[in-house]
């Protein structure tokens, strides 16, 4: 398709001819004639006698449109969320390259996502720490600067995504790390050189990153407070080790301009059901009544369901928390050499449902690389595509997906059959 775009506004062209790429749109000053304008909610896309015209309220809204303009017929759709994101694993043995994170991005683009997270937790560059990501891929300061830079040309806001408790055994290899080290991955909490380094975190954050957001994770740290912590001071519940360090890490990301932080929720769960995760409550526990800051976002993460009341009871438990929740589903790349897409659909079909209906307005995708990050990034597109047809009303379309990808949907989805072999 032949298109001209002169007419829209410089950070309008930039984008379109950013995810390209994808699209492969002939533009042209003898193309047809493509107009954009601000509208409250959504997009909007028709043909008329002059061309092609786009209401749209974010640059990701314009860019969808563009891909339904492709589709050939006019469209009016609006996202139920405010965000819709996906997480990059890049801490599995497997760091996509600056290019296949711009590949990406510019897929997710066109489909309504508005942001990444990238999961590093030692796969970047980190000052006064050398052997931090060391003979792992790390990406280099510049090249988060330049994923970042593209990222923003598209519409999409690139937001860091660490770990600042546990999930760091790769550094424990190291003696530099060995004296911070409570036991398994988790870091030695209340000693002020996991602070120091902590703090690097962050200054190399405030410098890479534009996004003023960062998920600090503090997920699964099952064992704290029982490796070194207990030689050191003692038993201490983790509830009380964890509110401590946690408000500690907060101040830093303070000091370095972060005014907005996530973690993942489960730790506070598990704390008060007996170790349990998915523990529905009716009222606020006693332990957490009060305790957790203000200051950060819960996210609710669930990969394991398909059933819209279990969503629901569990958001209802996490609102009674916080009103500051983000959920996190799942596109099941993380079990051998081939996706389980047909299970991510489902999984995506209830959350969003149950996502809406409580009100929450940020969702994100993780694509998790668990063991060797076997399944290629690219294998759960069809996944990544039906949740954002999910947000945005039109789940049962499936040209868009194949004039996006150049595949049709259900021939992509067989790359399932060899996890379904046994159904």
């Amino acid at each position: 398709m032949k298109l001209n775009v002169n007419g829209l506004e410089e950070s309008l062209q930039k984008a379109a001819r950013g995810v390209n790429r994808v699209l492969k749109f002939d533009f042209s000053e003898n193309g047809v004639p493509v107009a954009a304008k601000k509208i409250e909610r959504g997009f909007t896309v028709k043909k008329n006698a002059g061309g092609w015209e786009i209401g749209y309220r974010k640059t990701t809204d314009f860019l969808r449109a563009l891909l339904y303009m492709k589709c050939g017929g006019n469209a009016a759709q609006e996202c139920c969320f405010d965000d819709l994101g996906m997480m990059v694993d890049c801490s599995r043995n497997a760091v996509p390259t600056v290019e296949t994170v711009k590949q990406l991005a510019s897929l997710l683009a066109c489909m309504g996502y508005t942001y990444i997270y990238l999961y590093t937790e030692d796969t970047y560059e980190l000052e006064n720490n050398p052997y931090f990501g060391y003979l792992r891929g790390r990406y280099t300061k510049e090249e988060i600067r330049e994923i970042d830079a593209f990222c923003a040309d598209i519409g999409l806001e690139l937001i860091p995504c660490i770990q600042t408790l546990a999930h760091l055994n790769q550094i424990t290899r190291y003696s530099d790390y060995c004296d911070i080290i409570d036991c398994n991955d988790i870091l030695l909490c209340d000693d002020e050189r996991t602070y120091r380094l902590i703090d690097d975190m962050f200054a190399t954050l405030e410098h890479v990153f534009t996004s003023r957001k960062v998920n600090i994770g503090m997920d699964e740290a099952h064992f704290l407070g029982l490796g070194k912590y207990l030689n050191e001071h003692g038993y201490v519940s983790k509830f009380e080790i964890m509110l401590r360090h946690l408000n500690r890490v907060l101040e830093i990301a303070q000091k370095h301009g972060f005014t907005s932080c996530s973690m993942w929720s489960d730790m506070f769960f598990r704390m008060a059901s007996g170790g349990e995760y998915y523990k529905s409550f009716k009222k606020i526990p006693e332990e957490l009544d009060g305790r957790i800051p203000e200051n950060v976002n819960l996210v609710y993460w669930d990969y394991y369901s398909t059933d819209y009341s279990h969503f629901a009871e569990m958001l209802d438990s996490h609102l009674l928390l916080s009103d500051k929740i983000e959920f996190a589903g799942g596109a099941w790349k993380w079990v051998g050499w081939t996706p389980i897409n047909a299970f991510s659909l489902g999984l995506a079909s209830a959350s969003v449902r149950a996502c809406r209906d409580k009100g929450v307005k940020n969702y994100f995708v993780t694509a998790w690389g668990d063991n060797g990050a076997e399944a290629g990034l690219f294998s759960v597109l069809p996944s990544l595509y039906y949740l954002a047809q999910c947000a945005y009303g039109d789940e049962k379309n499936s040209l868009p997906f194949q004039k996006l990808t150049g595949v049709c949907f259900d021939d992509f989805m067989k790359l399932d059959l060899p996890n379904r072999a046994n159904e």
